[in-house]
């Protein structure tokens, strides 16, 4: 696997993995939907790592949810990063268990690991110095939110 970092728009990373991710997703009635800034969304990455994450989360909102509904992955920018949102209508996560999210082996699913955060959070956090926030509101849904250092391309001009 390259571990190239490369300068990519993430909106097409986020197009590519959509169009990967969509057939799980319909396979359970759910709608994935890619909403894109207009604007070049370029991070310096490893593209095969972003779509990683990228694909962790969506599978996640696909599990959260109960066989209906949509889930929505956003690209904007924000305080000069890049910012990738994945936003599912599950069932939301309490507090107390939002606070152990990404913890290695914390899982609330009956086979999981827990490892798929962590990896996550590993590539976001450690290979692309970003970040990841997590917001959530039981009963309406929860939001996980990539942001990674734009390029410095984007932000000149």
């Amino acid at each position: 696997e390259s571990t190239q970092y490369e300068n990519k728009d993430v909106r097409k990373i986020v197009e590519q993995t959509v169009v990967l991710m969509e057939p799980q997703a319909l396979e359970k009635s759910i709608k994935l939907i890619a909403f894109n800034d207009s604007e070049p969304l370029t991070v310096h990455c490893v593209e095969s790592q972003i779509k990683q994450v990228l694909i962790n989360l969506i599978k996640n909102a696909i599990e959260a949810m109960d066989n209906k509904g949509t889930i929505v992955v956003r690209t904007f920018l924000r305080d000069r990063m890049a910012a990738i949102q994945v936003s599912d209508q599950g069932p939301g996560i309490p507090e107390p268990q939002l606070q152990r999210i990404g913890e290695a082996f914390y899982t609330t699913k009956e086979n999981g690991t827990g490892l798929g955060l962590m990896v996550t959070n590993n590539i976001v956090r450690c290979n692309h110095n970003g970040y990841i926030e997590v917001r959530s509101q039981p009963g309406i849904g929860t939001s996980f939110t990539v942001f990674l250092p734009a390029a410095e391309t984007d932000l000149t001009g």
